[in-house]
């Protein structure tokens, strides 16, 4: 069995905002495919759109795969406890990444709310 070397080490690599309490975890070559329609009430299938990341999300675990046409595995989409920012750190080895990994715990930054638009009459 080959000996592993050297330490694992955590690094920030950045920060990923969430606005709909879902995050999908996707290659960015199949982003055409993505169909943004809105969510059906009671659509239990999993496919790769937006109606289907809310039905993933609603299962017990809270996460799980979306799948093509062909119901090929796709992207994974997991719920967040909130909207906001969260870290994403890599587990690096030798200068090798060994892992990515969203740490939904952990707060970076509280994404501030819309500011309101002012009613005031700029031209008056």
């Amino acid at each position: 069995m080959p000996r592993k070397s050297g330490l694992v080490t955590r690094v920030l690599v950045g920060r990923v905002p969430v606005f709909s309490k879902k995050l999908i975890v996707v290659d960015p070559a199949t982003l055409d495919d993505f169909q943004f329609d809105r969510k059906r009430c009671g659509k239990r299938k999993r496919d790769f759109s937006y109606s289907g990341s809310c039905a993933a999300v609603e299962l017990r675990l809270k996460a799980a795969e979306l799948k093509d046409g062909a119901g090929e595995p796709i992207a994974v989409v997991a719920t967040a406890p909130r909207n906001q920012d969260y870290p994403v750190y890599a587990l690096v080895r030798d200068g090798k990444i060994l892992r990515i990994v969203v740490v939904f715990d952990e707060v970076l930054s509280e994404r501030p709310a819309p500011a309101k638009r002012s009613r005031r009459n700029h031209g008056s």
